[in-house]
């Protein structure tokens, strides 16, 4: 059966077809901490050691520089000469690499174990706070690609757990613009849908709050243009969605969408979003990709449905 059989014909709830989140906690979590076929099995009893574990090794942020590494060495005379090999290419690497395969445990915890399990909601806020200075410490983030996959992966699904608990997030919305500016002009697909399903969550969240019309305006611009101009389906389909979540509820929203043009921008993109789907999806996407973009389509008609009578009670 197709994903989008079964679906009501009224536009009642958006949905994120991107990611597939896990709605239990298995007997064992398999989380890909080595490279290949390699991966450690966590007991649920020692997921809160684990967790602990990982957040602390993405406390390494500040890479050595070269001379720090170099000062490390022994001397020349020493009977046990280390050779340092191009420490900038080698030694830093390894420990990027390391940050990046615990920022990628993190994600995998954060999605699959319970908040009480993740030490709570002070710890999750404390969490975002760290990760926040982590991305930010680095003025030129944006040109580390595996780094800047691994911290939006990480940050996206825990906004999205804190979302989901209710819990206030600590990132202000100019720090997520920051992040979201540079990553949508990576060359990562990955980078890209991640900084706008973070968008979504944050928009979804900030449209339930009063005085957001701004920030929400901001927010669904930036969408617009990504849905619109991003040569990837993936990308836009998820900046469709993440449309949806932000504007399918609350009066702030509400009167963003208005003063943003989104039905008009929606309706004129909506065939052109048709068109690519059909030309462009048989040859360079999944049949699992096509049967999420359908599904995209299929919400985008009534998504605009439900915003026509939006505009029309706001406007008359």
């Amino acid at each position: 059966m197709c994903c989008s059989e079964g679906l009501s014909p009224v536009y009642t709830e958006t949905f994120s077809p991107w990611t597939k989140r896990a709605a239990s906690v298995r007997t064992f979590l398999t989380i890909p901490v080595m490279c290949g076929s390699h991966s450690s099995q966590i007991p649920p009893t020692m997921s809160g050691k684990s967790f602990l574990a990982v957040t602390r090794v993405t406390h390494l942020w500040k890479i050595p520089s070269a001379s720090v590494v170099a000062s490390c060495c022994l001397p020349s005379a020493s009977p046990m000469r280390f050779t340092l090999l191009s420490p900038t290419t080698s030694f830093q690497r390894r420990m990027s690499t390391v940050q990046c395969r615990a920022l990628v445990c993190l994600q995998s915890l954060v999605s699959l174990l319970d908040v009480d399990h993740l030490g709570g909601a002070a710890a999750l806020q404390t969490l975002a706070q760290h990760l926040s200075q982590l991305l930010f410490s680095q003025p030129d983030f944006a040109k580390h690609v595996d780094f800047l996959e691994a911290i939006s992966s990480a940050l996206r699904a825990l906004l999205q757990t804190m979302a989901s608990k209710n819990i206030s997030q600590c990132m202000t919305p100019d720090q997520l613009l920051t992040l979201c500016t540079a990553g949508i002009h990576s060359s990562n697909t990955g980078v890209r849908v991640n900084v706008v399903s973070i968008l979504g969550i944050t928009g979804s969240v900030l449209a339930k709050e009063d005085g957001t019309l701004e920030t929400l305006k901001t927010i669904g611009c930036f969408l617009l243009e990504v849905a619109t101009k991003d040569p990837s389906l993936v990308v836009a389909g998820e900046a469709l969605d993440a449309l949806f979540d932000v504007f399918a509820d609350g009066k702030e929203a509400e009167r963003a969408s208005v003063q943003i043009k989104l039905l008009s921008a929606l309706k004129e993109f909506q065939p052109v979003f048709k068109t690519k789907i059909r030309k462009e999806g048989r040859g360079k996407y999944s049949p699992d990709q096509l049967c999420v973009l359908d599904n995209v389509k299929m919400n985008l008609r009534r998504f605009v449905a439900y915003q026509e009578t939006v505009e029309k009670r706001l406007t008359t």
